[in-house]
């Protein structure tokens, strides 16, 4: 995980760009679901459901 975030710090491609859709803690199996499939781009989960 270090070297991730290393990388992405020397790329400066900060998450906000990468991630395509976000999704609350309580939706984390769809987005796997969306990601496994190919139907959606980079997902991320976030904790707080208000996010």
């Amino acid at each position: 995980m270090a070297e991730l975030l290393d990388k992405l710090d020397r790329w400066k491609l900060h998450p906000s760009v990468v991630v395509t859709q976000q999704f609350p803690i309580g939706q984390a199996s769809t987005a796997y679901e969306g990601a496994d499939s190919g139907v959606l781009g980079k997902v991320g989960i976030v904790w707080s459901e208000t996010s």
